[in-house]
């Protein structure tokens, strides 16, 4: 029925140039195997190889722009003044990253 193997899941890791831990393989394997199950299932759908790609989920779905019409920006002052630390023009945000 399947022939997904360890040594199919080593390949593809090898091919995206990442290790593997043997749990992780087996992991992958299961969830592969999992997958084309559910491939599988669909598969058997009468008509699914026929039926019309599905573009959007409304029927009727008509993309229309809004015109492009410049809007006045909300003045630098008022955004400023939500941040708890200013300086000069910018927000001083606490350090995130060690070093």
């Amino acid at each position: 029925m399947s022939n997904l193997t360890k040594e199919t899941v080593e390949l593809f890791a090898k091919e995206q140039m990442f290790e593997m831990t043997e749990e992780e393989k087996q992991t992958a394997l299961k969830d592969l195997e999992a997958m084309e199950l559910h491939i599988e299932k669909i598969n058997r759908i009468p008509g699914v190889t026929t039926a019309t790609v599905m573009t959007h989920c409304l029927d009727n779905f008509i993309l229309e722009l809004r015109e492009d019409e410049p809007v006045e920006s909300t003045p630098i002052e008022d955004l400023l003044a939500n941040a708890d630390e200013v300086f000069d023009r910018e927000i001083e945000l606490p350090k995130v990253v060690n070093g």
